[in-house]
């Protein structure tokens, strides 16, 4: 029997490199499927989108672990408005860089959100144009509030209104940016959930936005008259313009 024996081990290895090559491709198939890829060009070694992700995060670490205490703060004048004038001498004046950067972050996250809107994947070309369209439409903002307060001899509240502007244009961007991030990501029943609730959240910040402007003006005494052509040509302006270019690309 010994001699008869037959070799069989290049049978069992021609075995394994024939299911070799199916087993690779099986479990390229299963990762390829699970993994969520980000709907935007590819860089050749990380996506588009994957890299902005990774990008904005750092950036906002970055905030968090420089601005001494700026991303607390603008949440806490956000919120309860409590020791406003506190806050804003201590940590949020201090830290101009940090703030601007927090600014950008905010309206990047918000430019993504409505490149979202406008073709449901990530175009770097329109998040920059959303990104400049909101800084400009914020420094605008705050170059008519400081000519009216000079004008009208009102700086306190000019000075007021101004601060709220800052914070009221940072926070709402950051705090929704996980979701607006995810949404390049999630299966599409997701990517409505995320979208509705994150909608109801930006209509419940308008209005909270404008009631609190309006408890400043009234504060500060400010006409029914005045109050309504600000309302009407700084805060409801910028949105219809807004919308007429999301309407456009629709």
């Amino acid at each position: 029997m010994n001699g008869w024996q037959v070799d069989t081990t290049w049978f069992a290895a021609d075995s394994l490199a024939g299911a070799a090559p199916l087993a690779a491709g099986t479990i390229e198939e299963e990762y390829v499927d699970a993994i969520p890829l980000g709907r935007g060009p590819d860089l050749g070694i990380i996506s588009s989108t994957l890299l902005c992700v990774v990008i904005y995060f750092a950036l906002l670490a970055t905030v968090q672990l420089r601005g001494r205490g700026l991303l607390s703060a603008l949440c806490v004048y956000f919120i309860r408005k409590k020791n406003s004038e506190q806050l804003v001498t201590k940590k949020i004046m201090p830290n101009l860089l940090p703030l601007f950067l927090s600014l950008c972050l905010s309206f990047l996250s918000l430019s993504l959100f409505v490149v979202y809107l406008e073709s449901g994947s990530f175009v770097p070309a329109a998040a920059a144009r959303y990104l400049c369209y909101f800084l400009a439409y914020h420094f605008v903002l705050l170059g008519v509030i400081s000519l009216l307060g000079w004008v009208f001899s009102a700086r306190d509240c000019a000075r007021e209104v101004a601060i709220n502007a800052w914070v009221y244009n940072t926070v709402p961007g950051i705090a929704l940016s996980p979701g607006v991030l995810s949404l390049f990501y999630a299966r599409a029943a997701l990517a409505d959930a995320l979208l509705a609730v994150m909608t109801l959240l930006l209509a419940l910040y308008a209005i909270l936005r404008l009631s609190r402007w309006v408890k400043i003006l009234f504060e500060h005494r400010v006409p029914i008259f005045y109050l309504i052509l600000y309302l009407c040509a700084l805060e409801i302006l910028p949105l219809l313009v807004l919308y007429k270019m999301l309407a456009g690309s629709f």
